[in-house]
């Protein structure tokens, strides 16, 4: 063999080796390959407005669309919006797309963003409302669009108003832009036809809204669960043909309005309210104390219970009714009894509310299920017949036994505290409140000297009540004064407490004077040399000459 043979020989079989080793790189490693051979090259699947560009280049990819549009420059098509139509000339697409961005776009796909490759579309479109075509199309079908007006009304207290609707037209004009485009680049100048979209507008059935509407009036009854008079309602009723009429004939969007015709109810809140409240069970009146903090808070207290009606059978609780008593609420300090002693309090003095409403229960004849009495004797209610209050632990409670319903009015005008139970007088019966009072224990006054305050200071500190024990019966009478039931209300223990008078110490007798010293003599034998060291009041003291 010669040695030209033997070269030949050789480098055939590099390049078989070579070839042999691509092969086997192709076979072992076939996807970082693949990535290699086509890494400047659009993903398969990808589409720029309807056109393939997978396997393409970029400027492959921009080549064959942007050659598609300047193929033809005098290519148009027309967009058929019902009995108009636009033409869309190329000139038009080419300032309507940007082909670079729509590839750049292709391009990242499954490489920077994170979009994976595949079926993917890409809009080679300006976004909308930005370009010519856009802006044709718009101008055209501008008068075949409409929005959708939902027929609709509203109720006031004496109108009907009725909105005359319509349905709504509309048009996807991004996606005919996106269809011309498509059209254009695979040089398809045939017409496009525009799908206008109806959205039905939702309509007034006039009978519904008569039935709506339409009200028998409605008598004012009491409600017994809710401890209120719930008013009579009006009936309603309108021209049902006029509604017709209007939402036929109407202009889309106008508003017509339509008078309510009332009819009046029977029975009236107020025949309700004066017939279940039409008497007086009982009115008490007690005084208040010139103290305009307590005042303060029996006018809160008060105020919260005004108006409280009971049905048979519901009972009375003043604390939840008047509730915690807070600055918050407006309540401000007055004296209340602690221990044995008086002490400023938030709330102070609203016992005396409690104790007039105890007074109108018992001359009601109404059941007590709760009640305390003072500590110390009370003089703004008969003897026995006073309720103290105290938030978390002493309360005032009763039932309203009668048959009808009863309303707790109060009323507090400059000095003077008004309860007044009204209800439904159902017999002649009366009530008489005997009081008994023994064991009286009267109150002693002590003096005591505080020596902070001037000798002529005198006050009375703490003030005296008699101890006493007071028995209370309740006498029912019929109307022609027999007595029909005598029952023990009430045991009552009112403490001793004695009056403190405080005074400043006595005035002491005046020194006699002293005669002055010749500073010149001598002293007298035996005496200490004036003046003596330490006393202020005299010259030449601490050590002076």
């Amino acid at each position: 063999m010669s040695r030209g043979h033997k070269t030949l020989i050789t480098v055939s079989v590099v390049l078989i080796v070579a070839a042999a080793a691509v092969i086997c790189a192709i076979t072992m490693f076939p996807q970082s390959v693949a990535d290699i051979i086509n890494d400047e090259k659009i993903h398969q699947g990808v589409t720029i407005s309807g056109v393939d560009v997978g396997g393409m280049t970029k400027e492959e990819a921009y080549e064959a669309l942007s050659g598609a549009l300047s193929a033809y420059p005098e290519a148009s098509l027309l967009v058929v919006l019902e009995e108009r139509s636009v033409s869309i000339g190329a000139g038009d697409v080419q300032a309507s797309v940007d082909i670079r961005g729509a590839v750049d776009r292709a391009y990242k796909i499954g490489r920077t963003d994170k979009a994976s490759p595949g079926n993917m579309e890409i809009s080679a479109c300006l976004p909308a409302g930005s370009s010519v075509m856009y802006q044709k199309i718009s101008d055209a079908a501008q008068d075949f669009l409409a929005e959708k007006i939902d027929s609709s009304y509203e109720l006031t207290e004496n109108m009907l108003s009725v909105t005359v609707g319509r349905d709504g037209t509309y048009l996807d004009i991004d996606d005919l832009c996106e269809q011309v485009t498509a059209r254009f680049f695979r040089k398809d100048y045939t017409a496009v036809t525009a799908q206008f979209v109806k959205d039905a507008a939702a309509q007034i059935d006039v009978y519904t809204i008569y039935r709506e509407i339409k009200k028998e009036p409605r008598d004012a009854y009491y409600d017994v669960e809710a401890h209120e008079i719930v008013d009579s309602v009006e009936g309603i009723d309108l021209d049902v043909n006029a509604v017709l009429d209007k939402l036929e004939n109407g202009t889309p969007g106008q508003k017509y309005f339509f008078e309510i015709y009332l009819v009046k109810p029977e029975i009236t809140y107020d025949d309700v309210y004066n017939s279940l409240f039409e008497n007086v069970l009982y009115e008490f009146t007690s005084d208040l104390v010139n103290i305009p903090n307590r005042t303060n808070n029996v006018r809160l207290a008060a105020a919260a219970i005004n108006g409280t009606i009971l049905m048979p059978g519901d009972e009375f609780d003043f604390n939840k009714i008047v509730g915690e008593r807070t600055k918050e609420k407006g309540y401000k300090e007055a004296t209340v009894y602690v221990g044995k002693d008086s002490v400023p309090e938030i709330g102070g003095g609203i016992c005396q509310v409690a104790s007039t409403i105890y007074v109108c229960t018992l001359y009601s004849n109404l059941k007590v299920t709760e009640r305390w009495c003072h500590m110390y004797y009370v003089t703004y209610v008969p003897a026995g017949l006073d309720a103290t209050i105290y938030w978390g632990s002493c309360n005032y409670r009763f039932i309203n036994t009668r048959n009808y319903p009863i309303r707790i009015d109060t009323e507090q005008e400059g000095l003077k505290l008004t309860v007044r139970f009204r209800g439904t007088i159902e017999d002649d019966t009366y009530v008489e409140m005997v009081s008994e009072t023994f064991d009286v224990d009267p109150f002693e006054t002590i003096t005591v000297v505080d020596e902070t305050k001037p000798s002529d200071y005198k006050e009375e500190t703490v003030s005296g009540y008699t101890g006493r024990k007071v028995r209370t019966t309740r006498n029912v009478y019929s109307g022609d004064g027999t007595l029909l039931s005598s029952t023990e209300e009430a045991f009552s223990v009112y403490r001793r407490r004695d009056k403190v008078i405080t005074v400043g110490p006595p005035e002491l007798p005046p020194s006699p004077p002293v005669e002055p010293t010749d500073p010149g003599m001598p002293p007298e034998p035996g005496q200490p040399p004036e003046p003596v060291e330490g006393d202020p009041d005299v010259d030449g003291a601490f050590g002076s000459p």
